[in-house]
């Protein structure tokens, strides 16, 4: 692996300006949900094959805006308090991108749906809900680890991160998931779809590269015990073979905010 594709994992900042870009991208996604759900916005795809204007606005319009805002509050505060790294150009990009599919996109496949809440929806609270937890909780736990002093250079492999190396991906795929649920439409299964692919090829080979260089024989008899993303299933992972491939400090760019 490169020294430049190391570097955006091993780099400490605060990085102010960057999140403050971040941070402020998705208030104004998130006012754009709310104009397509429950305004005039609405009205630009009516186009769209079955989506008539909605006399009265369905409840998973307000579930899948809550979901938007729950979701912000955790950015920030991961980025604020938890995750203290550079944050390169590119992901001042594709990070808006990103969330554009999950908050503009979902809103968006959700219109045609004015059918009662159903199964589908409360699976989708539940994938939201669990995957949220599993995301911000296992970040918080690397974050109290780093915190004592006798931590330092050590690998952590206790709590949620016993379930599976990269645990806090799988709950990036779950609540994106249910976000895809609870809009209800054939098309977004491709969004968590694509975030797992995404996970599978752009950025856990680089990451576990990284990990394996910096801690040597406690990452390689951690991940000869452990799965891999998904607990208890998945150990194999034909990701790597792909990843070494193609260029390191590009992969990890595009990869690391999916």
């Amino acid at each position: 692996m490169s020294k430049p594709a190391l570097d955006l994992f091993s780099r400490k900042s605060h990085a102010l300006p960057q999140k403050l870009w971040l941070t402020g991208i998705q208030i104004l996604l998130i006012a754009l949900v709310w104009y397509i759900l429950f305004s005039d916005g609405a009205l630009w795809f009516t186009i769209w094959p079955g989506n008539p204007v909605a006399e009265n606005i369905p409840v998973r319009r307000l579930i899948l805006l809550v979901f938007c805002i729950v979701t912000l509050c955790r950015f920030v505060l991961t980025f604020t308090f938890f995750m203290k790294r550079s944050i390169p150009f590119e992901e001042l990009i594709s990070v808006p991108f990103a969330f554009g599919l999950y908050y503009v996109g979902s809103s968006v496949l959700a219109l045609p749906n004015h059918t009662p809440m159903g199964v589908l929806d409360y699976i989708g609270i539940g994938l939201f809900v669990t995957g949220s937890w599993l995301n911000s909780f296992s970040e918080y736990q690397i974050y109290r680890f780093k915190l004592a002093s006798a931590n330092k250079g050590r690998l952590f492999t206790g709590g949620l991160f016993g379930l599976s190396i990269h645990i806090n991906f799988f709950g990036d795929f779950l609540w994106v998931a249910g976000f895809a649920c609870v809009a209800g439409h054939v098309l977004g299964i491709f969004i968590p779809l694509m975030l797992l692919l995404m996970f599978m090829y752009l950025l856990i080979p680089p990451l576990d590269t990284h990990l394996r260089s910096r801690y040597g024989a406690d990452f390689e008899a951690w991940e000869r015990t452990n799965k891999r993303l998904v607990p208890y299933i998945w150990q194999a992972f034909s990701g790597v073979q792909y990843y070494q491939k193609m260029n390191a400090s590009f992969i990890i760019r595009l990869g690391s905010v999916w």
